[in-house]
């Protein structure tokens, strides 16, 4: 049987917003499979820009994008189908139904605006398909939004030679230097994600003065009060997209020798992906992780260490710090399994076969405002 057409596609993501889910989910797939030749291209969701974008594609993925008022959103949607497109959107996180178990907007201050979770239903079910990373965010869909939503899943991969290539050169803080790190990077969120880890880090440090705890980005409440200031290096945010040779985001995990892939027992941390682990490993952290999200995800004493319980966490932490050569090995091995299984250019035909099954489910409503615009003379 012949396989279906990929499509001329075109991902449109947020403006302005240096996000990693634009960076797994756009930037780095589109321009790994664009080097091989494949029709597809990523640009900026503003309104004035998507015409120049638009001609030439037969499928656009909007990046999380809804709607506030969803009548504005429909007939947007119908002038691309006009131009024949069809419409899918995209997301690597559950927006339709735990958004509340993750900070608002509001909360994190940002003056962007956020669609409700009732909002994002509405919005989702304006589109032709959806693709999500997650089997479980598929489920939700199915559930929330509509049973016969076309959804595909696709998961974040990562491009292990980008990577290599843009950690290469850096070392890392000279203040770090001469002592063991352990780490945790990542943005705003409530601190229950965090709370068994810092009660580790704050045992740890009693008992090793030469330890040093990073923090990548943001330090929360309960890392600041567990960890005495002078053990605790908190470095800036690193841009997510390298330019004008400045480090991205990635370099700041060459300081950490142990990373903490932590996260709630939450219905929303359930659905994400295991970035983290993969970021760490890709650096050549070795890790210690939460059952919720990394389980699944790491065999426990090969390739990193499941903590379930703060006397996990202690135990777990300082058995990599007392022996260098089991966590030298641990984080090799964890690499060569990421490596044959989440290398984003083993896994990108995936993208593909998403992007011709969502374009053939959705062209019957692409005809149909087509021949909606056609007028029958009298």
């Amino acid at each position: 049987m012949t396989p279906p057409p990929v499509p001329a596609t075109l991902y449109l993501v947020p403006e302005g917003r240096t996000e990693a889910c634009s960076f797994w989910r756009a930037w780095r797939p589109l321009t790994v499979l664009s080097d091989t030749g494949v029709p597809c291209s990523w640009g900026y969701n503003t309104h004035e820009r998507i015409h120049r974008y638009v001609p030439g594609h037969g499928l656009v993925v909007y990046q999380r994008l809804g709607w506030e008022d969803p009548v504005q959103g429909a007939e947007h949607i119908r002038t691309l189908h006009r131009a024949g497109c069809v419409v899918v959107q995209e997301s690597d996180d559950d927006m339709w139904l735990s958004r509340s178990e993750q900070k608002s907007h509001a909360e994190m201050g940002l003056e962007e605006k956020e669609l409700s979770p009732e909002q994002n239903v509405v919005s989702t079910r304006l589109y032709d398909g959806l693709i999500v990373s997650t089997e479980r965010l598929r489920t939700i869909v199915h559930a929330v939004v509509s049973p016969d939503m076309p959804v595909e899943v696709v998961g974040n991969y990562i491009d292990l030679g980008f990577w290599k290539t843009s950690l290469a050169g850096w070392d890392r803080h000279p203040k770090l230097k001469g002592h063991t790190t352990i780490g945790w990077f990542g943005g705003n969120r409530y601190g229950r994600d965090l709370e068994l880890v810092a009660e580790a880090w704050r045992r740890l440090a009693l008992r090793y003065p030469d330890l040093r705890f990073v923090v990548g980005g943001y330090l929360d409440p309960v890392i600041k009060e567990a960890v005495p200031s002078h053990m605790l290096e908190v470095l800036p945010w690193l841009p997510v997209y390298p330019r004008d040779g400045l480090p991205f985001y990635g370099v700041g995990l060459l300081n950490m020798d142990i990373v903490c892939c932590s996260v709630a027992d939450t219905l929303f941390n359930a659905a994400k992906t295991p970035i983290k682990f993969l970021e760490a490993t890709a650096a050549g952290s070795a890790c210690v992780v939460s059952p919720t999200l990394y389980g699944p995800v790491v065999e426990h004493g090969v390739t990193g260490l499941v903590a379930a319980t703060a006397d996990d966490w202690e135990r777990h932490l300082e058995s990599l710090l007392a022996r260098p050569l089991k966590r030298r090995r641990m984080a090799e091995r964890a690499y060569a399994y990421v490596r044959d299984t989440w290398s984003l250019s083993d896994n990108s035909w995936r993208f593909l076969a998403a992007w011709a099954s969502l374009y053939q489910a959705g062209r019957a409503n692409v005809l149909a405002d087509v021949r909606s615009q056609v007028l029958v003379p009298g």
